[in-house]
């Protein structure tokens, strides 16, 4: 019950998180699109202004042609035919007139003489204009229609109108629009030409565009309606950032449960004993003998297989069960010596010591105590120090006092992955290790890259003066075992000669190295 509980308890927390995940994606993203649709506006505001203009600009040249076309006051039947010319020439223009210098507009394109004179309003933005235009929005007093002017007069004091459809203004600037569906609004001397459908809708947002030529105001508003639907159309994006946070929190989630899962079962296996240690032969190349060989702790899951150590070994570490482990390869390596004396009495296996289990102070002592009871376990012994992290200078003189407990003991010691760790240099100054393992890195750039062999030698040279033996790990190559040999390197470990292997695969190996006429050298003789 309690278990389908907690199973119910955990659907539930899953199903809130990802409904949280996809509510602050869709906030987020509609914050965003609220910004990016006031960007949008606005440029298309400014590009919709500039395009009016434009169109005015050209409109002036057009009644710029007609003044200069028609400089005496005449409206014959030849002028009218001309001024139609214009008209039917322009898919937006409806009429075009001809105007005196009082202002009085005598010609036009579809009633031919007239006489009207402009409004005192329209003269004074005529005169006060630094282009010599303006506009003029009128309304007929029966029809109530409104009708759309521009006026041009010529420094001469002559010039020429055109009527348009309020509407021209309006088509014009939406055909700038990315969102045609804004309300939009063109004011021409403050009056507006949609005022019908801005008494409609109440803009949520409005922005207004200001003609600096021209007595001419755009504007574009956002209503509840476009925003809501300008929202859910572009709601894909909420969802996409949705789902990948999603991915993200379920990858995280199950890396979680995956580690705490794996975090218990590391636990589980130490406690039954139920990591192997396996075994890599290291042999001498001087006569292809096994001089020893580098205990390897193996973890098959139950359920996900072999688990890297490059996995369970850091876990360990972080849940304080490096010490738990160490022993349990100590178990197993102190095993096979008792069961197969005859095998191993010239050889040694080696085991692997962090330098962070080195700080603990009861180390030393377990190793002594371990040796007290199986006195043969110290010759057959060497322990491997990692180098996995750097130290204080307090720490460092902790960590050796412990090495010289365990060297007293009469354990031989080795350096680990030399030249890739932390002070190897400074490590192998102030202690006098026995043996020193040559990291894979050289290995796999030997022939590769220039300065690795000069380096190879100093090494050789360096181990010869503080009189250690050198192990080069990761021979994968015939070639690379070749050149070793030309810097009298001799000891190698790798795939090319053994892989790591079960104890009684191990066990095999060495009977069938245990009949050939030629036995491997005594292990003091290797280590000089």
């Amino acid at each position: 019950m309690l278990s389908r509980l907690k199973v119910i308890s955990e659907q539930h927390s899953l199903s809130l998180s990802l409904t949280l995940i996809y509510l602050l994606s869709l906030i987020l993203s509609s914050l965003f699109l609220v910004v990016w649709l006031n960007w949008q506006v606005s440029e298309d505001g400014q590009r919709g202004l500039q395009r009016l203009e434009h169109f005015i600009d050209q409109t002036r040249e057009t009644l710029q042609q007609i003044t200069q076309q028609h400089e005496y006051i005449n409206c014959s039947a030849q002028t009218i035919t001309e001024l139609r010319q214009h008209v039917f020439l322009s898919s937006r223009l409806k009429e075009v007139g001809l105007m005196d210098q009082n202002h009085r507009i005598y010609c036009v394109s579809n009633a031919g003489p007239v006489n009207f004179k402009l409004y005192p309003e329209t003269r004074k933005r005529l005169a006060d204009s630094t282009n010599d235009m303006t506009l003029s929005l009128t309304k007929a007093k029966m029809s109530q229609s409104r009708s759309l002017f521009i006026y041009y007069q010529a420094k001469d004091g002559m010039g020429a109108d055109a009527l348009l459809r309020p509407q021209t203004f309006l088509d014009i600037t939406r055909r700038e629009l990315n969102h045609r569906d804004l309300l939009l609004d063109v004011q021409v001397i403050g009056k507006s030409l949609n005022e019908q459908e801005q008494r409609k809708q109440e803009p949520v947002k409005s922005y207004q565009f200001e003609s600096r030529h021209y007595p001419l105001t755009l504007r574009l508003c956002i209503t509840d309606d476009y925003l809501i639907w300008y929202l859910v159309k572009h709601s894909w994006l909420g969802l996409l950032i949705g789902s990948l946070f999603s991915i993200l929190y379920m990858h995280n989630r199950l890396r979680r449960l995956s580690r705490n899962s794996l975090s218990s079962s590391l636990i589980r296996a130490i406690r039954k004993k139920e990591l192997e240690v396996y075994l890599q032969p290291i042999f001498d190349q001087r006569n292809q003998q096994i001089c020893g060989a580098e205990a390897l702790m193996r973890w098959k899951h139950p359920e996900e297989g072999f688990i890297s150590p490059g996995i369970f070994i850091p876990l360990a570490e972080q849940l304080g069960l490096i010490e738990d482990l160490t022993d349990l390869v100590l178990d197993q390596v102190s095993e096979l010596i008792l069961k197969h004396p005859e095998l191993i009495h010239n050889r040694y296996i080696s085991v692997n010591i962090s330098r962070l289990h080195l700080l603990q102070n009861n180390l030393a002592d377990q190793l002594r105590r371990r040796c007290q009871k199986m006195p043969e376990l110290a010759r057959h012994l060497l322990l491997e120090i990692t180098e996995d992290t750097p130290f204080t200078e307090a720490e460092v003189q902790h960590i050796i006092q412990q090495l010289e407990h365990i060297q007293s003991a009469g354990i031989r010691l080795a350096v680990d992955d030399f030249g890739t760790g932390y002070s190897s240099l400074d490590f192998i100054r102030r202690f006098p290790f026995d043996l020193l393992k040559i990291d894979r890195v050289f290995i796999n750039s030997l022939g590769k890259e220039a300065a690795i062999e000069p380096m190879l030698e100093a090494i050789v040279r360096l181990s010869d003066e503080l009189n250690m033996t050198i192990i080069a790990e990761g021979i994968e190559q015939q070639d690379q075992a070749d050149k070793l040999a030309q810097l009298n390197i001799f000891l190698l470990q790798g795939f090319l000669l053994a892989r790591p292997m079960p104890e009684h695969d191990f066990i095999t190996l060495l009977q069938q190295h245990a009949h050939d006429p030629e036995q491997a050298a005594p292990l003091s003789d290797v280590m000089t």
